[in-house]
């Protein structure tokens, strides 16, 4: 597969991403659908961010310290997604109480995660800082909430959060399904370029 198609998946994966994640936003402060709705979303999304994650790696830096930063956060973000998809199953299945250590031990590879990656965003350039922020922004306030008693607070933290992430998400997909549609039209603009020409010259 060619890196301009890992780069299309990857970015129609993270907008349908964003757009779940808004999904959830919504069934969070409107208190619509079951909780296994929400788990389901969860799980469909944590699979199109893995999807995603492998796109944003072949966008980023692989050499230097911003490659190893990159490679590292992307790493994390992977194992966090992982470990989180592990308990919405769990919960679905009913069967285990997976306790707080373990969601929280998720929350962390996320926060180490979207600071890395996020960081490494803001410095190579090839995403808009603001995405790099955004991302950073987002796995600070996923792992306090994490900490905090269950309230009006930690559904505070839980719905900013959860603006953070999807703009951080929504805006590297865009990015690379821009970059992606750029390339496959840039062989055929000399090509358009030297008929206009030769035309011109006809005329």
């Amino acid at each position: 597969m060619s890196i301009l198609s890992i780069r299309t998946i990857g970015g129609w994966a993270l907008l349908i991403n964003a757009a779940l994640m808004v999904v959830l936003l919504i069934t969070i402060t409107a208190s619509v659908g079951s909780d296994s709705v929400s788990v389901i979303i969860g799980e469909v999304l944590g699979l199109l961010f893995v999807v995603g994650l492998v796109a944003i790696w072949t966008t980023q830096p692989h050499t230097g310290r911003l490659g190893q930063l990159s490679l590292l956060g992307i790493w994390c973000l992977g194992i966090a997604t992982t470990i989180a998809f592990l308990v919405r199953l769990t919960v679905l299945a009913g069967s285990i109480d997976v306790g707080d250590l373990i969601p929280l031990s998720s929350a962390l590879f996320g926060l180490v995660g979207s600071i890395l990656l996020g960081w490494a965003t803001i410095q190579a350039k090839v995403f808009h800082p603001a995405i790099g922020w955004l991302l950073i922004a987002g796995g600070v306030l996923n792992f306090v909430g994490g900490l905090l008693p269950p309230g009006a607070g930690a559904l505070l933290v839980s719905i900013l959060t959860t603006i953070l992430q999807t703009g951080a998400v929504g805006g590297y997909g865009w990015t690379m399904l821009h970059s992606a549609q750029t390339a496959q039209r840039a062989p055929e603009q000399p090509i358009g370029g030297q008929q206009s020409g030769h035309q011109a010259s006809l005329k």
